[in-house]
């Protein structure tokens, strides 16, 4: 059985604080809500379904075999989610990620750009 430090994205802090919280192993993240894994310190929705994900995935758990149980049919839907997000299906990311990138692009060529005028201006 694997350990709870195994679902990526879980460190030795966020191992322990949801040890403390009652979710000590991967089975039990993975058969979580997101709502019951937000009441762990340090955890919101997104990293909730991040490892609601994860989990599954250490397991060999799919889409199919979790929804036969209550709450993981749950975190299942939370699980397409992510999925989703991963696949460059959540525009309002894919958005974010573009900006971010754009952003990047555009420091880059003004510090060309302000590199070359000092060449210029050397050659005067």
């Amino acid at each position: 059985m694997p350990e709870i430090n195994e679902i990526k994205g879980v460190g030795p802090v966020l191992g322990l604080a949801c040890t403390k919280s009652g979710f000590g192993s991967v089975k039990k993240v993975a058969a979580a809500t997101e709502a019951e894994l937000v009441t762990i310190p340090g955890v919101g929705e997104a990293k909730a379904k991040s490892l609601i994900v994860a989990a599954q995935l250490l397991l060999g758990e799919t889409a199919s075999s979790a929804a036969t149980d209550t709450k993981a049919g749950k975190a299942n839907g939370a699980a397409a989610g992510a999925m989703e997000a991963k696949e460059g299906k959540n525009p309002k990311a894919d958005k974010k990620k573009k900006k971010k990138k754009d952003k990047k692009k555009d420091k880059k060529e003004a510090k060309s750009k302000k590199k070359n005028s000092k060449k210029k201006n050397k050659k005067k």
